[in-house]
């Protein structure tokens, strides 16, 4: 994802989760593979991360023809269990 993409999807979030600047890739397929296995692992990780310090994380999903769509954008305390 490049710089602009991230500005404009990071102007979508809620006003207190525009806060956060800083963005980490936790999971690519052409950087991790298509394992779903993987996928949970490392977004996993980040949702206890984000439920800590109060940030969210958003997942962005390119198409075929390279589109990207923001499908979920939730903060810490949008998350539920069960």
């Amino acid at each position: 994802m490049d710089p602009a993409l991230a500005e404009e999807i990071r102007l979508l979030l809620p006003p207190r989760l525009q806060l956060h600047e800083t963005w980490s890739l936790r999971y690519s397929l052409e950087q991790h593979g298509v394992s779903l296995s993987t996928l949970y692992d490392r977004t996993g990780a980040a949702a206890t991360a984000g439920a800590a310090t109060g940030g969210g994380y958003v997942l962005a999903v390119r198409d075929s023809v390279g589109g990207v769509s923001p499908l979920s954008i939730l903060g810490a305390s949008e998350r539920t269990n069960g």
